[in-house]
């Protein structure tokens, strides 16, 4: 049943997500709900932290990456990310929904909206990096 939470399900995943969130309490909550899988998580707080974790770490498996950031915005830093790591999953989380075509052209693989969902974010953990 796709409405049961990790723990139900005992997804759990030895991959390394990185986190893109310059907001604590989001980061808060999305880690909380990601860190369930057992996967390991990285948080960095602008794009070009992002972009630079990309390069340099080649154990990221899933990037959720924030709208809004300082540095380099969220759509700059995903598509950096998609010209250095093509395969790499990149999950931007909006607050807005109505641009969603933009961020599919220039290389996003799926979206989350704010608030959360837990379930919505499960589905995205066992799409893109479920074994």
């Amino acid at each position: 049943m796709l409405t049961e939470n990790c723990e139900e399900m005992k997804m759990k995943f030895d991959k390394t997500i990185l986190i893109v969130e310059n907001d604590y309490l989001s980061y808060r909550i999305l880690k909380h709900i990601v860190s369930k899988t057992g996967a390991k998580i990285i948080w960095v707080q602008n794009g070009t932290e992002a972009v630079n974790a990309c390069e340099n770490n080649p154990d990221i498996n899933l990037v959720f990456m924030g709208e809004n950031m300082p540095v380099t915005n969220g759509e700059s830093a995903m598509a950096k990310i998609k010209e250095i790591r093509k395969e790499l999953p990149v999950v931007m989380q909006k607050v807005n929904i109505d641009q969603n075509e933009k961020i599919f052209e220039i290389g996003c693989d799926d979206f989350l909206t704010k608030p959360y969902n837990k379930e919505i974010i499960n589905n995205i953990l066992k799409k893109f990096i479920g074994e």
